[in-house]
C-alpha cells in the first residue's frame, strides 16, 4: 500500500513540476477576472509549495528523524512501512489526531485540487495544456 501511495505522490509531484514550468514569464501577478478572491499565479505557486510541505509534514510525523533538507519525499517513503499507515498523528486541524493515511490523503487531495486550479489558469492564459499534462498519461499516437 505504501508503495502505491509513494508512486501516486511521485506522479502528482511530476505534474506539479510540469505545470509550474509552463507558467508564462511575467505573469506572476496575473489572476483570473471572476467574482470572489483568487490567488495570483505567483501566490498559487507558493501555495502549491505549501501543499507539498504538508505532505512532508505528514511523513515527518511518522518518522521524526527525517531531514527534508537532505531527503526527498520519495526517499522518505522508503522509511515508512505499511503497518504505520493506521498510526494516529496529531495535526493543526486535528490536535487529538487522525490516522496518518487519512491525513496524508487529505493533503494529497489539497495538492491535487490546486494543481487543477493551476491547469485552469494556464488554459485561460492560452497555454497549450492538455489532460495528459494534468494526469500524466501518454497522448495517443
Amino acid at each position: 500500500m505504501k508503495d502505491a501511495l509513494a508512486d501516486f505522490t511521485a506522479q502528482e509531484l511530476d505534474v506539479l513540476e510540469r505545470l509550474t514550468a509552463l507558467i508564462p514569464p511575467g505573469k506572476e501577478d496575473w489572476r483570473p477576472d471572476w467574482p470572489g478572491d483568487s490567488f495570483s499565479l505567483g501566490e498559487l505557486r507558493l501555495h502549491l509549495e505549501d501543499a507539498t510541505n504538508g505532505l512532508r509534514a505528514c511523513l515527518k510525523k511518522l518518522n521524526p528523524n527525517l531531514d527534508f533538507s537532505h531527503t526527498t519525499i520519495a526517499e522518505a517513503w522508503d522509511s515508512i512501512h505499511d503497518d504505520q499507515l493506521a498510526s494516529v498523528i496529531a495535526t493543526y486541524f486535528s490536535p487529538a489526531g487522525e490516522a496518518f493515511l487519512l491525513v496524508y490523503l487529505k493533503n494529497l487531495q489539497h495538492l491535487g485540487r490546486h494543481l487543477m486550479q493551476l491547469y485552469i489558469y494556464l488554459k485561460i492564459l492560452g497555454v497549450p495544456v492538455s489532460s495528459s499534462d494534468l494526469y500524466g498519461f501518454a497522448e495517443p499516437d
